[in-house]
């Protein structure tokens, strides 16, 4: 069963949503799927999110265009297994924004469990844009995904965010101070064809003081970081890095692989 959204679902009270494998939900390329509320909790099992589209719109406040699929709000939680997320897409002009599929907000937790994440598309983070939340990733595939933010075709006095991650882009863990680990895992993951515009072929990462990512048992291949030259025809600084993984850190010891 394919069920038409022409807005979005509002998670206003936690949630467990399971599909079976026999529900699509699809947002035509109008609207988001999902947008759960501060202090509130999603479980979502064995469905199809397709199409969405998360626009920067003055009936979309909180979010800014950004989670296609699913945009999470502060201190929330998130937890998804066996879902597919195809053809999301997230358009926001706000600095480091993104997130083709999930978009999570500050201070959550998310887990995601034998998810695919096929062709979504994002400023940064093409498939899920994250911060400053615990994530966790295992035995996922992220295929063809792409971070669409070229820094070049912006303003010359643009100062903001250098980001990117075509599959996944990471702007810190989720401190102890507002209730986090400070920890983001991915692992038994795939990640193939995935794009960017900036660094992070796959995944942008960066982490603050102590705060520790680690990747294990996971598969990169063919993911690409471009750039474009310079109005003048020079290679830029800082873009095209990491085809695979970009990372940095406040923190000398923050990367474990």
């Amino acid at each position: 069963v394919t069920i038409p959204l022409t807005s979005e679902i509002l998670i206003d009270s936690d949630h467990i949503i399971y599909g079976d494998g026999k529900i699509t939900l699809d947002g035509q390329g109008i609207t988001r799927i999902f947008h759960v509320i501060p202090y509130r909790g999603l479980m979502l099992d064995g469905l199809t999110l397709k199409n969405g589209r998360a626009r920067n719109t003055s009936a979309d406040p909180e979010g800014k265009g950004q989670g296609g699929a699913i945009f999470v709000d502060v201190w929330s939680g998130l937890t998804v297994q066996n879902v597919t997320f195809l053809n999301n897409k997230s358009e926001s002009p706000v600095e480091c924004s993104g997130g083709g599929a999930i978009r999570l907000n500050g201070f959550n937790y998310a887990e995601i469990f034998d998810s695919s994440f096929i062709g979504n598309t994002a400023p940064n983070g093409g498939a899920i844009n994250n911060l400053t939340s615990d994530l966790v990733v295992r035995g996922s595939l992220f295929d063809s995904n792409q971070a669409t933010h070229d820094r070049i075709t912006l303003p010359a006095n643009y100062t903001g965010c250098d980001g990117g991650g075509g599959a996944i882009f990471i702007d810190g863990a989720s401190p102890p101070s507002q209730g986090g680990s400070a920890f983001i895992e991915i692992a038994f993951s795939t990640f193939r064809n995935n794009t960017t515009m900036q660094s992070g072929g796959a995944i942008f990462s960066y982490l603050y003081s102590d705060e520790v990512m680690t990747v294990d048992h996971s598969v990169f291949e063919g993911n690409q970081a471009y750039f474009s030259l310079l109005p003048d025809g020079s290679v830029p600084s800082g873009l095209g890095m990491g085809g695979a993984l970009y990372w940095n850190s406040e923190h000398t010891e923050a990367a474990r692989l």
